[in-house]
């Protein structure tokens, strides 16, 4: 079970870096872009993402106090489907549509 969830954690890493080497960039890399001439095409872009949620405290209901310890492993051992997150969006010119899928 151990190597499970490290194989996942690590999994997870591996993908977060790699979608977020093309989006992210620094102005303190490099000449900036030349810009981009207007176009009377639809562009598409889509954006996927995730949280993970990591728990430790102590709630208290009523004087009733319960100590609570969950990892991202737990939550997602519980989960009834995969959940999903994206953002898109799809321009053409000045007009621009976009969502926020959760």
């Amino acid at each position: 079970m151990v190597f499970k969830e490290h194989l996942l954690l690590v999994s997870l890493a591996v993908l977060a870096s790699v979608l977020g080497t093309s989006a992210a960039r620094s102005a303190d890399f490099g000449p900036a872009p030349a810009p981009v001439a207007p176009s009377s095409q639809w562009r598409l872009s889509f954006t996927p993402y995730g949280w993970l949620t990591w728990l430790d405290g102590e709630q208290t209901v009523r004087g009733r106090s319960v100590d609570v310890k969950v990892d991202p492993i737990q939550v997602l051992d519980h989960l009834e489907r995969v959940p999903f997150f994206g953002y898109g969006e799809a321009r053409n010119g000045p007009i621009a549509l976009y969502s926020d899928i959760f």
